[in-house]
């Protein structure tokens, strides 16, 4: 299983609480608006990493 916390490190989610959601989603908690658009897009970049 990939440890979330080093994939996400340095990207705009980094450092926030992420987690597994229903259905294997990835979520990632507490995310301050301003960051929710690059949060997202990082995110969606690292489904080849993540699987999610």
């Amino acid at each position: 299983m990939t440890d979330l916390a080093q994939v996400v490190a340095g990207t705009p989610p980094g450092g926030l609480p992420i987690g597994y959601g229903p259905g294997g989603t990835l979520t990632v908690q507490r995310v301050p608006p301003d960051r929710a658009l690059h949060s997202w897009q990082a995110a969606f970049d690292l489904m080849p990493v993540t699987g999610h």
